[in-house]
């Protein structure tokens, strides 16, 4: 039976899916040259080919079979970038049809990954854009390649939170000054008021207790 490994942390990039005032939710992903370097390392580059069709939108992944002696197949569509449509359509639909496999399958597993605002310089608040560079630092799984554990370090401020199914907490501070946030005060001039009757004072709509 074919098993692809999984993800190794260094194979893995990182980018912001949302913003909002609260934080960035963050997103796991590879890219195509991840891809080709596994199917060389697992089945052969002499052993794995690729096609496409419609314009690049679906693209066949087909592997050699030594037992059935025959190529097997399969495919997916992808969707174009806003830079260089073909290319990236191509290249979309590729790791689509490498997921179709199950290279990097377990991406889609594990908890959601916030970012704390506190944590990030570069952003627009309005806009809802953020600039700032992500990386996985370490990253673990389950036996059933889930994903139990990821550490995501800020490379824009050097802060660094690890992710659980329990939440997330800090595990290296960064070294930066508060956020800039575009078309608003700066949050040293903003009044500060304190909701008396709660009791989640200092905590983010996404913190886990």
């Amino acid at each position: 039976m074919l098993n692809f490994r999984t993800l190794k942390a260094d194979e893995i990039d990182v980018k912001v899916g949302s913003f909002t005032k609260e934080g960035a939710l963050l997103l796991l992903y590879k890219d195509a040259r991840c891809d080709m370097a596994i199917l060389d390392e697992t089945v052969g580059p002499m052993n794995w080919k690729k096609s496409y069709s419609r314009d690049n939108v679906n693209c066949v992944l087909s592997i050699w079979d030594e037992n059935k002696n025959q190529w097997i197949d399969k495919e997916d569509s992808g969707s174009a970038g806003n830079f260089e449509r073909d290319k990236s359509l191509a290249s979309d639909s590729f790791k689509r049809a490498a997921v179709a496999w199950g290279i990097g399958r377990e991406l889609y597993t594990g908890p959601k990954i916030y970012f704390p605002a506190k944590a990030i310089k570069n952003y627009d608040a309005d806009k809802k854009f953020c600039s700032d560079k992500f990386e996985v630092t370490n990253i673990e799984y389950d036996d059933q390649k889930n994903i139990v554990s990821v550490d995501i370090h800020n490379i824009t401020t050097e802060f660094e939170y690890r992710y659980t199914e329990k939440g997330f907490k800090e595990i290296a501070a960064g070294k930066i000054e508060p956020p800039v946030i575009a078309n608003e005060k700066s949050a040293s001039s903003a009044p500060v008021t304190e909701n008396k009757g709660s009791n989640t004072k200092g905590k983010l709509p996404f913190d886990k207790v």
